[in-house]
């Protein structure tokens, strides 16, 4: 699943962590050690934008601050 992951970040270049939390169907928690692994490894760099505003309220990304995600290499 990290080289999954990775691969798909590395297509992107540039994402939020909502945007993979919804292409892989995986919750947050479930990606943030995948993503602080890839960023230890220098693949990535993990940064914070503005807090999302949330489309609908049962969103679980809503008045967090969006995780953008950057490939490195």
């Amino acid at each position: 699943m990290v080289r999954e992951i990775r691969d798909f970040i590395k297509e992107r270049k540039v994402l939020t962590m909502q945007d993979l939390s919804i292409h892989f169907e995986m919750d947050k928690s479930a990606l943030e050690p995948i993503i602080d692994r890839l960023e230890q490894s220098k693949y990535i760099k993990k940064t914070f934008d503005q807090k999302c505003t949330g489309c609908a309220d049962s969103c679980p990304f809503a008045g967090e601050p969006m995780v953008v995600i950057e490939w490195c290499r």
